[in-house]
């Protein structure tokens, strides 16, 4: 499983999410700590989770977070995936 970090600069979310149809709450709380060790101070509250309808990521989760900016290692999108 791999993990996809991406940053919609036109809404100014952060995106995590995998290559994978996983959604289990372990799932779910990975992605989580995944996005502490970039954003520390992020909080669960401030997170979403996400079910994609979209062409490229249907059927898959992701974690949804608003961030004013990304490290570089994220990927820059121009929009986010449609969602169910």
């Amino acid at each position: 499983m791999r993990i996809i970090k991406e940053y919609c600069e036109e809404t100014g979310h952060i995106v995590l999410r995998t290559n994978t149809y996983a959604r289990s709450v372990g799932h779910i709380v990975r992605l989580f700590e995944e996005a502490k060790k970039d954003f520390p101070e992020l909080i669960m509250d401030e997170c979403n989770i996400d079910y994609y309808a979209g062409v490229h990521h249907a059927r898959t989760y992701g974690m949804l977070f608003k961030a004013k900016n990304a490290p570089e290692n994220y990927f820059r999108i121009n929009r986010l995936e449609q969602v169910y």
